[in-house]
């Protein structure tokens, strides 16, 4: 890759692997996380650009659900703590590219001559 692609861009971009990790951690955020009163992010005034990935928060939304739902709300984004929630999802996938990853390194240093 060019320096100034580089520079401009990052090293990673359009890596494969960081694509993936991308597609694993976006489709958490489009998928509905709990059994409660919220389903997505969307609900409770949580959106994610398409395009970039950046979370956009409306405050007034999030505020009256937060007021009137808290509960909902954490079980939302909490859920059980082990399998539910949006969070507790991201953070199992994420777990999995790390374990994936180390494994992915460990082999490359055994294989490659010091």
């Amino acid at each position: 890759m060019l320096k100034h692609k580089i520079k401009n861009n990052g090293a990673l971009l359009g890596d494969s692997v960081v694509r993936t990790i991308q597609s694993g951690i976006r489709a958490q955020f489009a998928n509905g996380a709990s059994d409660g009163a919220f389903k997505t992010l969307n609900e409770i005034g949580i959106k994610q650009d398409g395009t970039t990935g950046k979370l956009k928060i409306d405050d007034d939304k999030l505020k009256k659900v937060l007021n009137e739902n808290t509960a909902s709300v954490r079980e939302l984004l909490v859920g059980d703590g082990k399998e539910t929630g949006i969070t507790t999802k991201i953070a199992t996938e994420v777990k999995g590219y790390l374990a994936d990853m180390a494994l992915l390194i460990a082999h490359r240093t055994v294989l490659t001559p010091h």
